[in-house]
């Protein structure tokens, strides 16, 4: 019997994939599958992938397709798992390889653990817990909106029917670049009973300069779209949640992964008036966004912790100064 499904998506990641796979192997595979998705890769990816799975084909399947994102990587091989849990590692991540042996037995709806972050020298932990924890979906959700209790994709362990088996709106929105991590996320959270959160490192996460979330992109602005689609689920699926959770779902998440946005531009561009520039495209490419910013940040009740008073004024004021200035 198949107890956990991992799912690695690979797109030119030759200098990375035999290192990510490896530490995957390390694990006690015995009811294990890793299912790799080869997203078109131009470059050695496919091979230096097999290579790395010799002598585990029992267990390891790998999905050759055209290039058409990680969101639909992902959900292909979602399509194919058979395992009752998912676990999801970027293919230039490393895990721990007592990572199985660690969550082997629990049987929550979400398994969680610490990650550690590494960018270049500097290095630290996601979160600082001291003992395992037992929580409800909801209570997860609200430890990571208010608490700061930062979780990702391959800081966790869902159910199969969770994830995608039985509920379908858990899928990754295949139209999304930026975003459908913490839109998945999300919904996972509101549709998870329970979850066990436990201290142990068992993912690292590397931050480099070269990967599309650290690079200058316009399309970073459709995170505003995924976390639009979250308050939607909310409201089709008659999900029961606190009104400060779903005020802040609506609201002040949405103003948060603006400022995100904006910061992340402004960050390559110094001069004003190339910054006036990219705000003149933004009006174009993405009006609806600005349009639902300017109501949300006026009936948002509770700000994000992390706005200094600042940027918030600055932001009530328009998009277009805080973006200049």
């Amino acid at each position: 019997m198949i107890r956990y499904s991992w799912i690695v998506p690979m797109y030119n990641v030759e200098k990375y994939i035999e290192t990510t796979i490896a530490s995957i192997l390390a694990n006690d595979m015995s009811d294990s599958e890793l299912i790799l998705v080869n997203d078109g890769s131009t470059d050695s990816t496919p091979e230096l992938a097999a290579k790395a799975v010799r002598g585990h084909e029992d267990i390891c399947r790998m999905i050759n397709v055209k290039n058409g994102g990680v969101s639909r990587a992902r959900n292909l091989a979602l399509g194919e798992a058979k395992g009752e849990y998912i676990i999801f590692v970027d293919s230039d991540d490393t895990v721990s390889p007592d990572l199985i042996s660690t969550i082997r037995g629990y049987d929550e709806d979400v398994i969680a653990w610490t990650f550690r972050i590494v960018q270049g020298d500097d290095e630290a932990l996601s979160n600082d817990l001291k003992e395992a924890q037992i929580l409800s979906g909801e209570e997860f959700l609200s430890r990571n909106l208010f608490e700061g209790l930062r979780v990702r994709l391959g800081s966790f362990a869902v159910r199969n029917r969770l994830a995608g088996g039985q509920t379908s709106e858990l899928r990754f929105d295949p139209g999304t670049t930026f975003g459908e991590d913490t839109e998945f996320i999300l919904k996972m959270m509101l549709t998870a009973g329970t979850v066990r959160l436990l201290p142990d490192t068992m993912y690292t996460y590397y931050k480099r300069s070269g990967s599309l979330a650290y690079s200058f992109n316009m399309r970073r602005f459709e995170a505003l779209y995924a976390i639009g689609r979250v308050s939607r689920y909310i409201n089709d699926n008659n999900i029961v949640v606190s009104g400060r959770i779903k005020e802040y779902i609506d609201n002040g998440l949405y103003v948060l992964h603006m400022m995100f946005s904006v910061e992340s531009l402004k960050s390559y561009v110094s001069a004003r008036a190339k910054r006036y520039e990219l705000y003149r495209r933004l009006r174009c490419q993405y009006p609806d966004v600005l349009q639902a910013y300017k109501k949300k940040i006026r009936m948002m009740r509770e700000v994000p912790s992390i706005i200094s008073r600042k940027r918030l004024f600055l932001m009530r004021l328009g998009i277009g100064l805080y973006m200049i200035l």
